[in-house]
């Protein structure tokens, strides 16, 4: 059975000042590339001269990139999500690399 509460919790729990200056930063800083690199496609999607020259949509593609990847990082980093999915045989990359329960790594 599904609990009732679906949401995804916050990324930080707000028990010290830096979470809080952690979760205005990831504001901050999602909404500084969304605009700069929005702007950057308003422009150049504004302007014909721009989107008839083949350097001006090779940078349309980066800068829509680049604004997609800034709504992405209002995702990660306001949300505690999973950016990861396990293998299909149940090792992940992180377990191959850590030292056994219960015994330290010897250099070796």
């Amino acid at each position: 059975m599904l609990p009732f509460n679906m949401s995804v919790p916050l990324s930080v729990d707000f028990d010290s000042p830096e979470d809080y200056f952690i979760f205005i930063f990831q504001i901050l800083f999602a909404t500084s590339v969304v605009l700069l690199a929005g702007s950057v496609v308003i422009g150049i999607l504004k302007t014909k001269s721009l989107r008839i020259q083949n350097r001006f949509i090779f940078m349309l593609n980066t800068s829509i990139s680049d604004t997609l990847t800034g709504f992405s990082v209002y995702y990660l980093g306001l949300f505690d999500v999973v950016e990861g999915y396990p293998s299909r045989n149940g090792i992940s990359l992180y377990e191959t690399h850590r030292a056994p329960r219960g015994r330290a790594r010897r250099n070796r």
